[in-house]
C-alpha cells in the first residue's frame, strides 16, 4: 500500500490497544519492474489532462456530482475524452499511457468506452492528490507481516476485546425493517434490533437487500449504476521454498494480456525474517476455466520463466505448492473486486444518494467516499463519516467537524512512525542535538510537520516548511505556525 494517514492512524490505534508491534505495517525494498508503465513515463500529458479535471471536480473535498459541468463529463466515455483532445502532446502514445494507467494501478477495464470521464478523472485526481510525504521526497510503501488481512484480524480482535461487539461471520442479511425508534434486520442465522444500523458493503450487493420503507429510487438507481469488474479477482499463490526476487513487485505490459493462458500483475509477499517466497499473480477468473491443478501450475511456472528466462531453473527447482482463490467464488454477494460507472450520467444524476442516510440506516464503504474510492483507505474515512453522522444525531458529540478533525490529528501518530527520513525530522533531531535549549528545537518538537486535512484543503505543506524554518527568523516561525 502506499502510505494513508487514515489507515495509518487506525494502525497506531490498534498497535496501542492489543499491544502488538505488528499491528503497524513495515517498510520492505522493493523490485518493482514497471514494463507497463514505460510508455506513461514518456507521455504523462493526458493523464495530466485527466487530473487537472479532477481537481476541478473535487478540489477541497467537494462533493463531486454536484459540478455544473458533471453530468457533460459523466455523459462522455473516457475514450471519447481522449480522442477529442488535440495539440502536439495528445498523441496516440499519450492517450494509451492513459489505458496503461486504469489497467495496472486501478485494475480497471482496457476498454475505455465502458468508462464514465467523470469517475475516471476523480480516480486520478483523488489517487495522486492525497498520498501523506512520509519519506523524504516520495510516499513510502509498506506491507503488513501477513498481509492486509492480518490486519483486519488485528481489527476484530480489538473490537472483541471491547466485550460488546457480536459478530455473525457468513451470515446473509435478508431484510432491513424500521421503525420509530429502532432498526430490525433479518439474517439467515438471527434476527437482530439496534437504533441505528450501517450498511457497508458495496453499492450493488446493499441493492440486492430488502428495505421497509424502501429505498428511493435515485439511491436503487445509483447503487445499480455502478459496474463491477473481476479483472483481479483471482489469486494465483505459488510458494518457494528459497526466497526469489524479495519485493517484487511486477506491473506488465497490457499488450501482454492473454485470456488463453496465464499473464498478470506478480507481487513477491514474503520480504521480511523469512527464507522462503509466496508469489502472487493477479488475474482473470477465466484464466484457469476448465484447467488442472497440474496444468495451472506448469503454466503459471512458466508465465514466470518467460519474464525472467535467467531463472526458470530456479523456478521449476524450488517450487513447492500452489494454491487458488477465486473471490468471484468466495464472495457471491459481493459482485466485482473494483468497480466502475458507465459514462450515462447515472453518476451525476443519482450521485447525492450515495452518502445519504434512509432514515435510521445509514451506508459505508469506499465506494461511497470522497476520496479512498475502492481502496481501504475509503473505507476507513467513510466509516468515521458515518460514525460522525450518528453520534451527533445521538447527541455525543457538538459538532461532526470538531468530531473528525480530533481524528486527523490523531492518525499523526500514526504518520510519525514512519516519518523519520522526512525533512523536518532530520531539522529536528539536528537542533535537537546541537541546541537541546533552543526555543526552536522545542518548537520543531511540538508542532506536528503534518496539519489536518480540513485545515490544509488536502494538501500537504512539507514544503513550504522546509523553506520557513530554514530562511525564516524564530518569531517569523512562530506567527507561521500560528497562523496555520
Amino acid at each position: 500500500m502506499f502510505d494513508d494517514e487514515d489507515i495509518l492512524g487506525l494502525a497506531e490505534e490498534l498497535r496501542n490497544e492489543l499491544g502488538k508491534d505488528e499491528c503497524f505495517p513495515f517498510t520492505p525494498s522493493f523490485e518493482i519492474n514497471a514494463e507497463g508503465l514505460q510508455r506513461l513515463i514518456h507521455h504523462p500529458y493526458l493523464l495530466l489532462k485527466l487530473w487537472l479535471l479532477g481537481r476541478k471536480f473535487s478540489k477541497d473535498g467537494k462533493e463531486y456530482w454536484k459540478d455544473s459541468e458533471a453530468k457533460k463529463y459523466d455523459c462522455l466515455s473516457l475514450s471519447q475524452w481522449l480522442e477529442s483532445q488535440t495539440g502536439l502532446l495528445s498523441n496516440e502514445e499519450s492517450r494509451l499511457a492513459v489505458r496503461d494507467w486504469f489497467y495496472l494501478m486501478e485494475t480497471e477495464p482496457l476498454d475505455l468506452r465502458q468508462m464514465s470521464t467523470l469517475f475516471a478523472a476523480i480516480m486520478v485526481y483523488q489517487r495522486l492528490s492525497n498520498i501523506t510525504q512520509t519519506g523524504l521526497l516520495i510516499p513510502k510503501c509498506m506491507r503488513w507481516e501477513g498481509g492486509t488481512g492480518a490486519f483486519i484480524e488485528f481489527l476484530l480482535e480489538a473490537l472483541q476485546r471491547t466485550g460488546k461487539v457480536q459478530m455473525l461471520i457468513q451470515t446473509q442479511v435478508k431484510t432491513i425493517t424500521q421503525t420509530s425508534d429502532q432498526v430490525i434486520v433479518e439474517t439467515s442465522g438471527e434476527t437482530i434490533t439496534g437504533r441505528y444500523e450501517v450498511v457497508a458493503t458495496s453499492p450493488l450487493a446493499a441493492s440486492f437487500l430488502k428495505y421497509d420503507p424502501p429505498l428511493p429510487e435515485g439511491a436503487q438507481r445509483i447503487c445499480k449504476a455502478i459496474r463491477p469488474w473481476d479483472f483481479p479477482a483471482l489469486n494465483i499463490l505459488l510458494v518457494f521454498k528459497k526466497s526469489w526476487r524479495p519485493g517484487l513487485i511486477y506491473l506488465p505490459s497490457p499488450e501482454k494480456e492473454t485470456k488463453d493462458g496465464i499473464s498478470g500483475i506478480i507481487m513477491e509477499l514474503y520480504s521480511r525474517n523469512v527464507d522462503r517466497s509466496l508469489i502472487r499473480i493477479l488475474t482473470y477468473p477465466e484464466a484457469i476455466n476448465g484447467k488442472s491443478k497440474e496444468e495451472i501450475q506448469r503454466l503459471s511456472l512458466e508465465f514466470l520463466a518467460s519474464l525472467y528466462p535467467e531463472d526458470r531453473e530456479f523456478l521449476f527447482e524450488n517450487f513447492v505448492s500452489l494454491t487458488t482463490f477465486n473471490w468471484a467464488d468466495i464472495k457471491p454477494f459481493i459482485p466485482g473486486v473494483t468497480y466502475y460507472y458507465s459514462p450515462d450520467g447515472s453518476l451525476a444524476t443519482y450521485g447525492k444518494y450515495l452518502r445519504k442516510n434512509h432514515g435510521r440506516v445509514y451506508f459505508a464503504g469506499s465506494e461511497r467516499s470522497i476520496r479512498g474510492l475502492h481502496w481501504m483507505s475509503g473505507a476507513v474515512i467513510r466509516g468515521n463519516e458515518v460514525a460522525a453522522d450518528i453520534l451527533k444525531e445521538m447527541g455525543r458529540i457538538k459538532s461532526r467537524t470538531e468530531y473528525q478533525r480530533e481524528i486527523s490529528k490523531k492518525n499523526l501518530a500514526g504518520v510519525d512512525r514512519i516519518c523519520s527520513k522526512n525533512i523536518l525530522q532530520i531539522l529536528k533531531n539536528f537542533f535537537g542535538k546541537i541546541f537541546p535549549w533552543s526555543s526552536t528545537s522545542n518548537l520543531i518538537r511540538k508542532q506536528s510537520y503534518l496539519p489536518s486535512r480540513e485545515e490544509l484543503s488536502g494538501r500537504s505543506i512539507s514544503i513550504s516548511y522546509r523553506q520557513h524554518y530554514l530562511t525564516q527568523s524564530e518569531s517569523k516561525i512562530s506567527k507561521q505556525v500560528q497562523k496555520i
